[in-house]
């Protein structure tokens, strides 16, 4: 599955663990994390929903990337 942001796209097979943190979704990948702010309260369920429903993509459009450093930065 692929979730659809405003201004990024994350395929979910990278994706090790998700979770809500300081209201930020957090995709945890090997060498770091994804975070998205600006995500709907029930953006987890909306995953688990999709996941389970065996969908190609969920769009959340008013979700956006946070940059921040990370593990292989020279």
């Amino acid at each position: 599955m692929t979730i659809i942001a405003s201004d990024c796209v994350i395929n979910m097979e990278q994706v090790q663990l998700i979770h809500m943190e300081n209201g930020d979704l957090v995709f945890d990948v090997i060498d770091g994390a994804i975070r998205l702010t600006n995500c709907p309260e029930n953006a987890l369920p909306q995953i688990a929903m999709a996941i389970a429903q065996d969908k190609k993509f969920l769009e959340m459009e008013d979700a956006k990337l946070v940059v921040t450093g990370g593990t292989n930065e020279d």
